[in-house]
């Protein structure tokens, strides 16, 4: 299972009329045993991070995909050049990881 989450989100204009956003993100993968034993593994799992407008998640609403191979263990920072200003934040957006908590995949961007 994975533990995947945004901690934060924020976009900046940039002085060439687009945007910076800067998202804080944790990223964790566990392997469970038969008998329920957790145990923290490396990630070595391709995730895909998404950045939206409005309040959907449709291919309209996407600004910017991407699969990520190189997102670390733990809590990391990425920052992306973006043409227009998002509302939302996501690793894994569409879930497509067993998540215990899939309800932090996604954030606002403030």
């Amino acid at each position: 299972t994975w533990q995947l989450g945004v901690v934060d989100a924020e976009a900046e204009p940039t002085s060439d009329n687009r945007w910076k956003l800067t998202a804080t993100i944790e990223a964790k993968k566990f392997r469970t045993t038969g008998w329920g034993e957790r145990s923290e593994v490396a990630l070595e799992t391709p995730i895909t991070i998404a950045s939206f407008r409005g309040r959907n998640f449709s291919k309209e609403d996407l600004i910017h995909s991407e699969l990520k191979t190189d997102i670390p263990d733990g809590r990391s920072e990425i920052t992306l050049i973006l043409d227009e200003r998002p509302t939302r934040f996501g690793i894994d957006p569409y879930l497509l990881l067993p998540d215990r908590n899939p309800h932090d995949n996604v954030r606002p961007v403030r």
